[in-house]
């Protein structure tokens, strides 16, 4: 919040975009992580 204050950007409208951003991209790195774990039983 205190980088978008200085850059002129509301805090409260960004935050939703960068947790969605954050979710999104925790999301894909955990399935990923599930495909290694199961790539073994599927190969």
């Amino acid at each position: 919040p205190i980088i978008m204050k200085r850059l002129g950007i509301d805090p409260a409208q960004s935050s939703s975009i960068v947790l969605t951003t954050v979710t999104d991209v925790m999301g894909f790195l955990a399935f990923l992580g599930l495909a290694v774990l199961f790539q073994q039983y599927l190969v």
